[in-house]
């Protein structure tokens, strides 16, 4: 049980109970909010990733769920490990490891996990990676927004202390940045701008990597005012401030590769079109009844340009062959 306090706003002190239910049912075991929170984002993540993939990004509610079905477990194993080998004091045996209600869950971890694991199933389903990322990742951060709300009812999750209006005050101790607000809001932010983003999508990974770029960058600027018993560490570095500013460049290197790569794509498909529409204009011409073959891309349909040139060329030889003939055969009668 803590005692909350948002002191220069007036609002409290009120306290919560980081435990929702007590003993339930035969588990024997506390429901806590924290747990509640996060199923709950889950849910609300994994639905939206459904309706999204099927409405913007054709894929199947089937696949998306194949999708689900390994990448979430394998979130949350990821998230547990990342957060134990980075944190191996807090764990004297082995099994310890596996007393996930005692707490100890890393959001990078299950990111990495998650989607290296939906990598795997859609090589395996041979169904567009980028388009699923582009599908999960906006979910992702839909259950990140729900999420930190259980970092709140668990009174973590802070920074160092301000004379802000809005520092948070626990247990009467001096006022601190709440900084799993910051990211909730931060994350609600880059939901809104990413769902508006998704009208003008241009390229396939777009919504994946601005995803990326934006929690990357958010999470490396917080880590900064972060309390450091309440974060990891690697040597005297802040592993989430390492890997939020590595998040931050290689997805800003990634997006210019990709929207680079999508330019060159529209030109060549420009170019394609110019030449398929010449090729499709000489096939007609000669034989109109027929449907030409559509070339697969400019070389092939260059290619095929000259072979009509070509014919044309030995087609005008012979028919001026045959009238200089004719000419002759007139001229001998």
């Amino acid at each position: 049980m803590n005692t909350i306090e948002f002191p220069k706003l007036g609002f409290g002190p009120f306290e919560i109970d980081s435990v929702a239910i007590k003993n339930f049912l035969w588990i024997g075991r506390d429901i806590a909010w924290y747990g509640i929170f996060v199923t709950f984002g889950i849910l609300c993540g994994i639905f939206y990733a459904f309706w999204r993939g099927q409405k913007n990004n054709g894929i199947k509610v089937d696949d998306m769920i194949d999708v689900a079905i390994f990448s979430i477990p394998a979130a949350i194993i990821g998230a547990r490990l990342y957060y134990v080998l980075f944190n191996l004091k807090a764990f004297p045996t082995f099994f310890s490891v596996f007393e996930v209600w005692n707490g100890g869950l890393a959001v990078y971890g299950g990111i990495i996990a998650g989607f290296a694991t939906a990598f795997l199933v859609c090589k395996f389903k041979k169904i567009s990676i980028l388009k699923v990322f582009d599908s999960t990742a906006p979910a992702i951060m839909l259950g990140q927004i729900i999420g930190r709300w259980g970092n709140f009812t668990n009174a973590e999750v802070l920074g160092i202390k301000t004379d802000l209006p809005w520092g948070m005050s626990i247990n009467s101790a001096a006022a601190v940045h709440p900084i799993f607000l910051y990211e909730s809001l931060w994350n609600l932010l880059g939901f809104a701008a990413i769902n508006l983003i998704y009208k003008k999508k241009k390229f396939d990974g777009q919504i994946f990597l601005t995803y990326i770029i934006w929690y990357g960058f958010g999470r490396m600027l917080l880590e900064i005012i972060r309390q450091e018993k309440d974060t990891l560490f690697f040597g005297i570095f802040k592993i989430s401030q390492l890997v939020g500013f590595l998040c931050f460049v290689l997805g800003v290197a990634a997006f210019v590769m990709l929207a680079m790569k999508h330019k060159n794509q529209k030109l060549e498909n420009a170019e394609y079109e110019g030449v398929y529409s010449e090729v499709k204009a000489k096939i007609t011409e000669k034989e109109p009844e027929e449907s030409p073959e559509l070339p697969k891309n400019p070389e092939e349909a260059a290619e095929e340009i000259d072979e009509i040139n070509e014919i044309d060329e030995i087609e005008t030889a012979e028919n001026a062959g045959t009238d200089e003939k004719d000419d002759e055969d007139k001229t001998s009668q």
